[in-house]
């Protein structure tokens, strides 16, 4: 009976302030046959049970708000996760990250401004402790990488989508893929399968790929089935665009981004695609077949990194 009280209030208003005492009465009232003895219990139980409803859709908002990509568009989007851009962007979207003295804070560390140029420092200038600004600072760190990987995932997925040489992508709604999935697979029109694991590194060059990462295990589970599936790391290093091709045959538990890797953001998508294709003859066989001439070339022809 309460349940239907609150569905009933929910149609009629999109308000979050709580029923009140005289709504219920008048709704029980109207719709039940109920003694009023039982009237203050009933009325408890619906007050307890919008609150609560009130209080879950708060949390689900805010979990969706945190695994759905910010909108931005190619144009205005920062390729650096460290970047004053994204500083802004957690800051308005999530000012509950941390306390506001500690945005501020972290904005002088980031611009280097006399006296803030490091933790002891700014722990100094605010009168708390080293520890508990290196924490906050994580948190806004964390944050900022988080927002900035989300959207660049959401971008590339476009990219390859407006590419005339893919067919279609998985995911294919605009949204990071969820925790567990690959990256980006995209279907493209010579008929192969195109497994993206999307990484973003600012300093070290040597990039570790696990063979339980999703993207490793579909493509083995691929080539098993005989699907003309190949893989690609593609990400961002040090604000530029690379592309390397992942051997399927491998030891090696990272790949390399060298120089002649690196390209503008955003990437010619064709030319990247072309650059893999190989003629129909030349297919990708399972991993129990004699292994084939090369792996597919990735940008600059780097084809298997170390």
């Amino acid at each position: 009976m309460a349940s239907r009280l609150i569905k009933c209030f929910r149609r009629f208003t999109s308000d979050d302030k709580l029923p009140s005492i005289d709504t219920c009465k008048d709704y029980f009232c109207r719709t039940t046959t109920l003694d009023l003895k039982f009237y203050s219990r009933c009325i408890d139980w619906s007050r307890h049970l919008w609150m609560m409803l009130v209080s879950g859709r708060e949390i689900v908002e805010e979990v969706m708000a945190e695994t759905s990509a910010p909108e931005v568009a190619i144009a205005e989007f920062v390729p650096n996760p460290l970047d004053p851009y994204w500083l802004k962007w957690v800051r308005e979207r999530f000012p509950k990250t941390v306390l506001p003295k500690y945005f501020d804070a972290f904005e002088k560390y980031l611009d280097g401004t006399r006296g803030w140029e490091s933790h002891r420092k700014v722990a100094k200038q605010i009168g708390v402790a080293k520890a508990t600004v290196t924490e906050a600072f994580h948190k806004i760190e964390g944050a900022m990488k988080r927002e900035m990987g989300y959207a660049f995932e959401v971008l590339l997925q476009r990219e390859y989508r407006k590419c005339p040489l893919v067919l279609e992508t998985e995911p294919s709604d605009d949204r990071p893929a969820p925790n567990g999935t690959p990256d980006l697979v995209a279907h493209t029109t010579d008929g192969r399968v195109r497994i993206v694991s999307i990484k973003i590194h600012n300093e070290n060059e040597s990039i570790t790929i696990s063979k339980k990462s999703p993207e490793v295990r579909l493509l083995g589970e691929l080539l098993e089935r005989g699907v003309d599936a190949y893989m690609v790391v593609e990400g961002l290093f040090q604000g530029h665009f690379y592309s390397v091709a992942y051997d399927a045959e491998t030891r090696k538990s990272s790949v390399r981004v060298r120089k002649r890797d690196l390209l503008e953001w955003p990437p010619d998508l064709q030319q990247l695609l072309e650059a893999s294709s190989r003629p129909p003859g030349d297919r990708l066989k399972s991993p129990s077949a004699p292994a084939p001439p090369s792996a597919p070339s990735g940008v600059g022809g780097s084809g298997v990194v170390e």
